[in-house]
């Protein structure tokens, strides 16, 4: 180009190609449970990646999106006292600290559901009977037996 060219080359910023990279350039979430306490939290994540590999969602939108239903979930548990999230800011330290797998992969589960439903890949009402179902065939079957729905 020549010196009198307006036009400048400018690299265009790197973007996060993956799921560690997402995590990685949002220090502000708290970090997953070290290990998976039950097959479905894999069988979630697994679904997750599956489902964005596919184009069903940008990891950028399920980090925000995940972030969310972590405060979210987690605000309620963290005791009395005004949050930071309450006087302009987000605590991600102190929240993660009141994690536990089981509430983590929930939340996961929420947002997966959350992100899903926003691009019309599922209907949340769906899901949402399909819960209640699963619900009232797990109060009625025996101990031991696996759950079928009808």
């Amino acid at each position: 180009m020549s010196a009198h060219d307006s036009r400048t080359t400018h690299a265009a910023p790197a973007r996060p190609q993956t799921l560690a990279d997402i995590a990685d350039s949002c220090p502000s979430l708290p970090s997953p449970p070290a290990a998976f306490e039950q097959p479905w939290q894999a069988t979630l994540v697994a679904m997750t990646v599956h489902l964005q590999e596919r184009g069903h969602f940008s990891w950028e939108l399920w980090a925000r999106t995940l972030g969310a239903h972590l405060r979210r979930t987690q605000a309620p548990q963290m005791g009395a006292g005004p949050t930071t999230s309450e006087v302009g800011g987000f605590d991600a330290v102190g929240y993660a600290a009141g994690y536990d797998a089981a509430g983590y992969y929930e939340a996961w589960a929420d947002a997966l559901v959350d992100v899903l439903a926003r691009s019309g890949a599922l209907e949340a009402a769906a899901v949402e009977a399909t819960q209640r179902r699963w619900l009232e065939a797990a109060a009625r079957t025996p101990h031991g037996r696996p759950i079928t729905l009808s």
